[in-house]
């Protein structure tokens, strides 16, 4: 453990240990790529899903003084353009969402070496859930679009106002707009810190903000429950345990256990260490705690099961973003009109956003007694049984645990 108040040591391309492209080219090997391979042959590899690192070996091969073809020099000045678009973004959030905080992107690549560049996929934002709405409003309003829009209760709960246990999720997109890159612009916008999966609920961290290092930390290990790890995420795992104080560590193991993401954490430091480009950040009683954290997590994912209701919302959820024919639809259509979708989020599953037509009928509360609030500043929840509708400053959506029929559209705004 290092000293409080002092960064940890060992960050992998210093002076002191293998230059920039050197432990690019160790970390690549040790996650696959030939030993032996040429120059072109490890960009090649680089570019592969697995790793997403070829940009950073781009910079890192014109920071070392190589010429760069044309094309690979206009390749990076698109990344670099995509960089300041979103940092513009940004700058429209910050102004209407103070408390807000960016994660990974540049808060982690600004600690590269002097010249690389980390690619910029999306931008992730944490949000107040006061805040939230002005921001996704803002970028609204300047040409973004709305993307998706996701529920996640941190608990089960009942309380009209969802804020109380649940959180938001959502993401507004624009074209990419560069012959290099096929991906949009996306920003996310959450309010809570980790939320990716159903088999760990979602959660808002209590207390003072984690200090960055460790959000980012944390922000990486929770990719796990999306994707497996990339040759990046151990990069920048590297990078970032060379920002890791004594309060930052302490606050991290924190963290990971509230978050139930020890299981996640080792994974991504035993592919640091594997690689010999520096060490992993180091906590006391890190096993221990990642088995606390599985066992933890098979309880959940039993009580899940256990419940009847519960397994039959969870066997509909499969149905939102992959096609499993026309009779797993049958059965989450029929998932959703019988156990209904407010009831479906009480027992701690996700819903989906579809967006309603312009002009749908103002919003009356979940609670049916409440009167009528007209346009809402915020989240507003109409129960029509056996569907659930939101309205938000943003517009009007129907609420789906599954797969929605088009009919019910018509049924939700009529």
């Amino acid at each position: 453990m290092t000293p409080a108040g002092t960064p940890s040591s060992g960050i992998p391309v210093t002076q002191s240990g293998p230059g920039p492209l050197s432990a690019l080219r160790q970390l690549l090997v040790s996650r696959g790529v030939p030993a032996d391979a040429s120059d072109e042959a490890l960009l090649t590899a680089s570019r592969a899903a697995r790793h997403k690192l070829h940009i950073t070996v781009l910079s890192a091969r014109e920071a070392a003084g190589q010429q760069l073809p044309p094309d690979q020099q206009a390749e990076l000045a698109a990344y670099r353009d995509r960089l300041e678009r979103y940092r513009e973004a940004w700058s429209v959030v910050r102004d209407v969402a103070p408390h807000a905080q960016v994660v990974k992107g540049w808060t982690i690549g600004e600690h590269y070496p002097p010249g690389m560049l980390r690619a910029a996929g999306d931008l992730d934002v944490v949000c107040p859930p006061g805040e939230l709405w002005r921001a996704a409003a803002a970028l609204i309003g300047r040409g973004w679009e709305t993307e998706a829009l996701t529920l996640f209760p941190a608990s089960a709960g009942s309380a009209p106002d969802v804020s109380d246990w649940c959180h938001v999720l959502m993401e507004v997109s624009r074209p990419a707009g560069s012959d290099y890159i096929d991906e949009p612009y996306g920003v996310e916008l959450r309010t809570a810190d980790v939320a990716t999966s159903l088999r760990v609920p979602a959660r808002r961290l209590h207390g003072p903000p984690l200090p960055l290092a460790a959000a980012n930390v944390l922000a990486l290990a929770a990719e796990r429950w999306e994707r497996p790890f990339r040759t990046r995420d151990v990069y920048d795992l590297a990078i970032l345990t060379g920002q890791l104080d004594q309060a930052g560590l302490d606050a991290l193991d924190g963290a990971l256990t509230t978050t139930m993401l020890w299981p996640e954490m080792r994974e991504l430091a035993g592919l640091l260490r594997r690689s010999g480009i520096g060490p992993a950040p180091r906590q006391p009683g890190d096993s221990r705690a990642a088995w606390r954290a599985r066992a933890a997590r098979l309880r959940r994912s039993a009580a899940l099961w256990a419940h009847p209701l519960r397994a039959a919302g969870l066997l509909a959820t499969s149905t939102v973003d992959t096609d499993r024919g026309a009779r797993a639809d049958r059965v989450a259509h029929a998932v959703q009109r019988r156990i209904g979708a407010w009831r479906l989020l009480q027992l701690g599953l996700p819903l989906f956003a579809v967006p309603l037509p312009a002009g749908a009928p103002p919003a009356r509360p979940a609670d049916a007694g409440a009167p009528d609030t007209g346009a809402p500043a915020g989240l507003v929840l109409e129960r029509r049984d056996p569907h659930l509708i939101a309205r938000t400053p943003i517009g009007s959506f129907l609420m789906v645990a599954g797969s929605c029929p088009e009919a019910w559209l018509a049924e939700a705004s009529g």
